[in-house]
């Protein structure tokens, strides 16, 4: 996966808020101006301009206020449309509500395990599956981390996420990362395997067929 770098105040550069690009950021200070007065600079107002875009991004008190979402990473290319949806819903809502993004990202990775395992009656099932069939330790930590934090958001819990903005941060980076190894890897494999002439696959189909 591509490397995210969370806007941050007054920084020369990061991932745009909009575009999503890597860029140069240009800062200045937000006036207010009537048909009257000349214009008058905003306390703890400033503004930022991507040099790629070319789009404003507005900062109050050294927080990002606007776009909605734009301090988490956008979801991966490959996330399903249905996920995409619930994952953007969370991105809006993290900075007010750590507690209900990771309800909504816990949605997001029972819709995926669906996907990946077929029905099952909880996540933890389909996770433990999953495991079964081959999946890697570090996939399935970030599932369960997903899951666990889910369920603490939404049932009263030992963890506290009502102003921890942090761990909904990492949840984002948790979800794509099993999106990238569950379906982009696994695309990228199937789509290369299936490029090998049909004489060739039938030969791998027969010895392996041999081996059972």
């Amino acid at each position: 996966m591509y490397n995210y770098y969370k806007p941050v105040f007054q920084s020369g550069a990061f991932n745009c808020p909009h575009c999503n690009t890597y860029s140069q950021q240009t800062w200045g200070n937000l006036t207010w101006n009537t048909d009257s007065e000349m214009g008058e600079v905003l306390e703890d107002w400033q503004s930022n301009l991507c040099q790629k875009c070319k789009k404003f991004s507005i900062w109050i008190s050294k927080e990002l206020f606007y776009p909605l979402g734009g301090n988490v990473p956008q979801p991966h290319k490959d996330m399903p449309e249905d996920i995409k949806a619930d994952y953007i819903e969370a991105s809006k809502i993290v900075n007010i509500s750590p507690r209900g993004a990771s309800a909504l990202l816990r949605l997001c990775v029972e819709k995926l395990c669906k996907q990946l395992v077929g029905d099952s009656e909880n996540i933890n099932d389909a996770i433990k599956e999953l495991v079964k069939a081959g999946l890697p330790e570090l996939v399935q930590q970030a599932l369960d981390s997903l899951r666990v934090i889910g369920n603490q958001a939404v049932h009263a819990g030992k963890m506290d996420l009502k102003d921890d903005v942090d761990t909904g941060y990492s949840l984002f980076h948790l979800l794509n990362y099993v999106v990238e190894d569950r379906i982009t890897r696994n695309n990228l494999i199937n789509d290369l395997y299936s490029s090998l002439p049909i004489s060739i696959r039938e030969a791998i189909d027969k010895r392996n067929n041999a081996l059972v």
